[in-house]
């Protein structure tokens, strides 16, 4: 099942063609879309395929219990002062501004949109 934002989007889908399908709709077009696969694969990706960006994290690894475990570095949690909701016609006299709910105008917002597709449709 799709995280609950990306169902917000979607609706119930039961096939990988309809994900898939969808995700092209926001502009994913990238091959490589892993779609509930086994534990397994997950543990396999996690171990091998990822590794710290950070050279004084440490990498991923098992716990004595079967726990995958990754460690997240200096930069930890939520950032909410990187929080942004687009200020327009729908939000402006429904949202609470302030330092958690901080606007951004539409433009800003599309581009960047178009850096986090461009992130994802270029990822390996």
């Amino acid at each position: 099942m799709l995280p609950k934002i990306c169902r917000r989007y979607f609706g119930k889908y039961s096939s990988v063609n309809s994900y898939v399908d969808q995700l092209k709709t926001l502009g994913i077009r990238n091959k490589r879309l892993h779609y509930q696969l086994p534990v397994s694969k997950y543990y396999e990706q996690g171990l091998h395929e990822v590794g710290p960006n950070d050279p004084d994290t440490e990498a991923p690894t098992i716990s004595s219990t079967g726990a995958y475990v990754a460690y997240s570095g200096a930069k930890t949690g939520r950032s909410p002062k990187d929080k942004r909701v687009v200020l327009d016609d729908q939000t402006k006299d429904k949202v609470w501004w302030g330092s958690v709910n901080m606007p951004i105008e539409p433009s800003a917002f599309k581009v960047a949109e178009e850096r986090a597709l461009d992130w994802l449709n270029l990822a390996p």
